[in-house]
């Protein structure tokens, strides 16, 4: 499966056999039937594994959605041309594999995506959570996504069981000392709040954030122009910060989207 997916920019980023979780955890972790609404009854019946797939690091999946938009033109004219040619990619496979596909922005109702990250991610890519809300890998920072949840009617080779290794939320925040991302943001639109632990937790205020980036002080600023700007100057996995033309995309998609 990774061979099939490493043209394209993308890669296996967790999973679980749903023998090895208990009635109670699949109710915790949202693989109850109502969380699974958007399949159908058989679907649901069938499948016995899930497989997350998205993307990290520098440039590779940036690249290959470029290529896309090359081979097929009509993608630039969708308002949510990533999101299109992500599904163009992995439902074609998952159908080969007789599975059902469901990408992040797929409901309402939505798949817990972030929920199945922190808990099925391998061994060795725990994900930490940030006081912006931004999810942390140890290799990528917050430089990754996921892209999509595969819901296979069997367990792939080496499937792990469950591995129960949720890392506490923000671990690796709180070894970082400067926290520029606290500071960074030009109006101040994330609301946050500090613990007695010292770990931090903060909700972005969308119409303060999009009432700016609109704004002519917005358009001409760093946010528009290279992405997120708390973002930027997170000091953890900065080798890994994707092109200023892809956070300029990524920013005008968020900008549609709210």
């Amino acid at each position: 499966m990774s061979s099939a997916l490493s043209p394209f920019g993308l890669c296996l980023r967790g999973g679980v056999s749903l023998e090895s979780l208990t009635a109670k955890e699949k109710d915790e972790l949202g693989l109850d039937p109502q969380s699974l609404s958007l399949l159908t009854d058989e679907e649901r019946l069938d499948f016995r594994s899930l497989v997350l797939v998205g993307n990290g690091g520098r440039h590779f999946l940036w690249e290959a959605f470029q290529d896309g938009l090359r081979d097929n033109p009509a993608l630039k004219e969708s308002p949510d041309p990533l999101d299109d040619w992500t599904r163009s990619v992995l439902v074609p496979l998952t159908s080969w594999l007789g599975g059902a596909f469901s990408h992040p922005s797929d409901g309402p109702p939505y798949m817990p995506f972030l929920r199945w990250a922190r808990a099925f991610s391998p061994q060795g890519e725990r994900l930490s959570v940030s006081p912006m809300g931004w999810t942390l890998h140890p290799r990528w920072g917050s430089w990754q996504a996921y892209r999509g949840v595969l819901f296979l009617p069997f367990v792939p080779e080496g499937m792990p069981d469950c591995p129960k290794n949720r890392e506490q939320e923000g671990e690796i925040c709180l070894r970082c000392e400067t926290r520029p991302c606290l500071q960074a943001c030009p109006v101040n639109a994330f609301d946050w709040k500090q613990s007695e632990d010292g770990s931090i937790s903060g909700l972005l205020d969308i119409p303060r954030c999009k009432s700016f980036l609109v704004s002519p002080e917005g358009q001409q600023g760093d946010c528009v122009q290279s992405g997120c700007l708390p973002r930027r100057v997170c000091p953890y996995a900065s080798e890994e910060a994707q092109p200023h033309e892809q956070s300029r995309f990524h920013l005008q998609s968020f900008l549609g989207a709210h």
